[in-house]
């Protein structure tokens, strides 16, 4: 049960986000001044980039290292800290929160490609010392890194009224919808598929034209269902490399047919979306979807006299023996890890803005 060293700003956000709404859902205060330390936390130690001559100006250190600037730019994870601070920004109507959101989402916008995409992540060194790096890089036609930037985009239109925030974010999601035989998945097609379905449900609540956009939603769910098991969740189905065994980043299944549900990178994020595709469509069978998946969330927590298990989900869970376990080829994330932003945040999100019927389009 050791703990990890490293003070992460997108695990930081995302448990922030946890303890707002349980603030909210218990009316207890503390949970809301804890939310807020932790946002504080981030802003006070310099994670951000506030530099306003700096290449990076705006985005996050990826954890405590180098140094003053960020190293690694990853898009998914500056994408989740900007639409966290927007959202709660909001919500709160906390200005410094709003303006640290709107930077890293202004970052994120000059470095995106003109299809409405970007690239997995940036290395501000290369940013620093050559002009045309930007020009160079291939863009993502990953949905785990590019769905969770038109959130982001999404949030800063919102928080904003910039038009050319909403316009990115609806090209990009063009871009992937025209362009499904160049997707690229990091773990499994499905995980890839739950990722996509967040803008999607965003999307669908904000524009007018809907149709190509409900379209595309319940592909996504079809594609989706076709993997559910009888327990609720999405089993991991379609891994990119079966071969990559024992290195850091590959999944917890080798095989379709395993049955091993992911609750890092699918399942986790698969229950806030669903949510989210309720709120947009009120269709009953994509709440029936969520209530699944939910009731399986609800069954798989731990009970242990561990107080640092005690209340958790691990990452892997097998569908069939119906106990935690997995394919233990990933060095970094095993089947057994405990991750609390990741997992433990965004299952209590999907969980909390069903019990409070809160939505992240919401006004305040």
């Amino acid at each position: 049960g050791g703990l990890t060293k490293d003070f992460r700003p997108d695990c930081h956000v995302q448990a922030a986000l946890a303890f707002y709404l349980y603030g909210e859902y218990s009316d207890n205060g503390e949970w809301t001044r804890r939310s807020f330390n932790l946002l504080d936390f981030i802003i006070e130690e310099g994670f951000q980039d506030e530099d306003e001559d700096s290449c990076s100006y705006g985005f996050w250190k990826w954890f405590d290292y180098p140094g003053k600037y960020p190293h690694q730019i990853f898009t998914d994870d500056n994408s989740w800290i900007a639409t966290v601070f927007l959202y709660l920004g909001r919500q709160t109507g906390n200005e410094e929160y709003t303006r640290r959101g709107l930077l890293t989402a202004e970052a994120l916008l000059r470095t995106q490609s003109k299809n409405g995409l970007r690239t997995e992540q940036l290395i501000r060194q290369r940013l620093h010392d050559e002009p045309d790096y930007l020009a160079q890089v291939k863009v993502s036609f990953n949905p785990h890194f590019e769905s969770i930037c038109h959130v982001a985009f999404i949030q800063a239109y919102l928080v904003s009224g910039k038009r050319e925030f909403l316009d990115t974010a609806l090209q990009g999601m063009t871009t992937l919808k025209e362009n499904k035989a160049n997707w690229k998945w990091m773990y499994s097609r499905t995980a890839a598929l739950a990722r996509y379905l967040f803008p999607l449900s965003l999307i669908l609540q904000l524009v007018e034209d809907k149709e190509v956009w409900e379209e595309e939603f319940y592909w996504t769910i079809r594609e989706l269902r076709k993997h559910q098991a009888e327990l609720g969740a999405v089993a991991e189905a379609d891994n990119p490399d079966p071969d990559r065994f024992g290195a850091e980043d590959t999944g917890v299944f080798i095989h379709n047919g395993e049955g091993i549900a992911d609750l890092l990178y699918t399942n986790n994020f698969l229950l806030l979306h669903l949510w989210e595709g309720w709120r947009a469509t009120k269709d009953p069978q994509i709440l029936r979807f969520y209530n699944e998946l939910s009731a399986f969330m609800r069954r798989t927590q731990i009970s242990s006299s561990y107080a640092s298990f005690n209340g958790a989900w691990m990452r892997a869970f097998d569908l069939n023996a119906q106990e935690y376990h997995g394919n233990l080829g990933d060095t970094g994330w095993g089947p057994y890890c405990i991750e609390s932003g990741w997992t433990q945040a965004i299952i209590l999100v999907g969980l909390l803005m069903a019990e409070l019927d809160f939505s992240m389009m919401d006004e305040p």
